[in-house]
């Protein structure tokens, strides 16, 4: 209790119907919400805590004051390790709220305020501890069983704080379909497709299908987001004269523990953005080149694999010069995201070793291929 366990990672696949296939015909959907995720260590009576731990293990717990309150005051048992997503809402109507607006809780000071302008709630979807039993070992119909009956309904209104994620068991393409779009109409990111078999352990760390990720951003044109780590930059021309113009990005392979770039990302960026990149990315400057990454391009200087950008693409294509993924299609060549584009969303909840992988660049390479030759 009290400290933060490596979260639970997912895989991604292209399609409804391949999550299906994947999942043998039936798995239990969940909305994916656009919020922080949140990992709670509670501990009630004579020197009880709640201690909040983002999915980078920092200790959260002053950001989200009102969310400790409440979980504290609802929990059943004497302690608990739970994981939920923070997401902003409008009290009046119940409305989502776009990731950009819990942002504002990550603050270091005016929390007060902050707590008032931003309404959170916590939407709950895992416990890993309940009162001395471990619960990763236990497959995850269990474990939901196990949080659904572990906070108090709020009926007085004081804590409206604290909710489960929207789930069903799905059984059909047809039933995937409509739950995906019930998620979208909320105003979620897309769903979550989890596991009933009895190895659905929790695997902390780790990613894999026993937990597959579908976005809506999966069903348009783009490829998809990618999160990236920025190992180098390129000084500008032009406008940009003086400053960074465009960053060399980077993909983690966890089977080699080593980096690999991807692009040289250089659209996306506001004046605002660009000005404030020196100051997020003096602290991973570094001499040479990292140690830990793969690379053929040269930028102008170099950075430990640190910050976490999300980029957009239109397409992966074979690539002589980067080195993500290289050996994975063939030995000779890498992937490569083709125009890619800063979303403007900065991930900070996320370590390098959390970006998307080399071997998730591949499957949606392959995928990209499977299509055109339908």
């Amino acid at each position: 209790m009290g400290n933060p366990v490596n979260v639970m990672l997912a895989e991604r696949l292209r399609s409804l119907p391949d999550i299906m296939a994947r999942m043998g015909g039936k798995c239990a959907f969940e909305f994916k919400y656009d919020g922080i995720r949140v990992q709670a260590h509670i501990r009630k009576g004579p020197g009880g805590f709640v201690r909040l731990f983002s999915r980078r293990l920092e200790d959260m717990t002053s950001n989200f004051p009102d969310i400790g309150a409440a979980l504290l005051a609802q929990l059943k048992g004497k302690e608990a390790i739970v994981e939920g997503e923070c997401v902003a809402y409008d009290p009046s109507t119940g409305t989502l709220q776009p990731f950009q607006n819990v942002t504002h809780r990550r603050k270091k000071h005016g929390m007060e305020q902050a707590v008032e302008d931003v309404p959170v709630r916590i939407f709950l979807f895992d416990m890993l501890y309940r009162d001395g039993e471990d619960l990763t070992f236990k497959p995850y119909s269990y474990r939901r069983m196990m949080l659904e009956s572990s906070f108090a309904d709020d009926s007085s209104g004081a804590y409206d704080r604290i909710g489960y994620t929207e789930r069903a068991v799905v059984g059909s393409a047809e039933g995937a379909q409509e739950f995906f779009d019930r998620a979208v109409a909320s105003r979620c990111e897309g769903i979550m497709a989890k596991s009933l078999a009895e190895d659905s352990v929790y695997r902390a760390g780790s990613r894999g299908f026993i937990w597959i990720k579908y976005k809506k951003d999966y069903t348009q044109a783009l490829v998809d987001s990618f999160d990236l780590t920025v190992v180098g930059a390129f000084y500008g021309m032009g406008k940009r004269a003086g400053k960074y113009g465009a960053l060399l990005m980077a993909a983690y392979d966890p089977d080699t523990g080593r980096f690999g770039t991807a692009c040289k990302l250089g659209t996306g960026f506001d004046d605002a953005f660009l000005d404030s990149l020196p100051g997020m990315l003096e602290r991973f400057r570094s001499e040479g080149k990292p140690g830990s990454l793969d690379a053929e391009m040269e930028p102008d200087v170099w950075f430990l694999p640190g910050l976490v950008l999300e980029v957009t693409a239109a397409d992966i294509s074979l690539s002589p010069i980067h080195t993500a993924a290289r050996g994975y299609v063939n030995g000779e060549s890498g992937l490569g995201l083709r125009f890619p584009r800063f979303t403007g969303r900065v991930r900070d909840d996320k370590t390098p070793e959390q970006c998307t992988t080399a071997a998730e660049i591949a499957e949606f390479y392959r995928m990209q291929e499977e299509r055109g030759e339908r």
